[in-house]
């Protein structure tokens, strides 16, 4: 969802007297933290709390750079970021690298570093094996340094945001139908345009 779609929607519940939302579902790990943008913000102003998809980025975070399992191999969004490789293998491998500084696991510094952001109130950690859940709760006894963080954060380039619309096409329909206003263009960004 974009940023502007629940803003329309937290108006709607405020100018209507509805329940208001506590809460919002979105995608945030260290390989995709698009929602910094305009979401985050949004959410921190109207005391709105998120509650993080795959914060390990569909494991990607938990194991080596490289390494893959079965079942990411058959997953549509295995191939995602082959725009970002080396901006995403430069944060797996600073991950391992704190993991390995602080004999843990990987996916606690990654589940450690969400725990940072004041508007994420949990994450839904999708468990396949009892450890996973084990490593969860351990997580919630590391409190990474700002030093830390800013190693984590440093590799990150941005991307595409998959979680809303990057085609202007789309985004044009998307304003359209919402505003019923015609729009000859919506301007692009020039890392849309090459």
């Amino acid at each position: 969802m974009m940023a502007w779609e629940f803003g329309k929607a937290l108006h709607l519940q405020k100018s209507n007297g509805w329940a208001w939302f506590v809460s919002m579902q979105d995608t945030y790990n260290l390989l995709d933290r698009e929602e910094e943008r305009e979401m985050h913000a949004l959410c921190i102003d109207e005391g709105v709390q998120t509650i993080i998809y795959s914060p390990l980025n569909r494991g990607r975070l938990a194991r080596p750079w490289g390494e893959t399992t079965p079942r990411a191999e058959t997953e549509a969004v295995h191939n995602l970021g082959a725009a970002t490789a080396d901006s995403d293998e430069l944060i797996i491998d600073v991950v391992g690298a704190i993991a390995e500084e602080r004999g843990v696991g990987r996916s606690m510094i990654a589940l450690a570093w969400l725990r940072r952001n004041p508007v994420v109130a949990a994450s839904i950690v999708g468990a396949l094996k009892a450890k996973h859940i084990d490593d969860a709760v351990a997580s919630l006894s590391i409190s990474l340094t700002d030093d830390e963080a800013a190693r984590l954060e440093a590799p990150y380039t941005p991307r595409l945001d998959h979680q809303g619309v990057s085609d202007p096409a789309i985004l044009r329909r998307a304003a359209e139908a919402a505003t019923g206003h015609s729009i000859s263009r919506l301007p692009v960004r020039a890392s849309l345009a090459n």
